[in-house]
């Protein structure tokens, strides 16, 4: 598959919603290590409701997951500096997202 790279506005057109917030760990020899890179959102695209993971290299998140399901509204999110990947995955193509930092809309 190419090196196809997406931007914000093609991965999500209509804007996200925060569903979660897992730390991100560094991976050697196909093994994950105790070596924390940073936090991976999950984050829900408003226009198809796919969800994608969107890495950022902090570990202090925006909001914790508790207060992720404590809240009553949707919480919508941009990820400023977002660089988007296709990926195939057991036979499914998804996407996948590194960005700079992640900030309530």
């Amino acid at each position: 598959m190419a090196n196809l790279k997406l931007k914000w506005e093609q991965v999500f057109p209509k804007g996200a919603i925060l569903e979660g917030v897992r730390p991100w760990h560094e991976y050697a020899g196909g093994k994950r290590t105790d070596k924390q890179l940073g936090l991976a959102y999950t984050l829900v695209n408003r226009s198809g409701y796919d969800k994608v993971t969107v890495k950022i290299a902090s570990t202090t998140p925006i909001m914790t997951n508790e207060q992720i399901e404590a809240a009553e509204d949707d919480i919508h999110v941009i990820a400023e500096g977002f660089e988007g990947t296709v990926y195939n995955r057991d036979g499914v193509i998804a996407i996948s997202g590194k960005a700079e930092r992640l900030v309530l809309e």
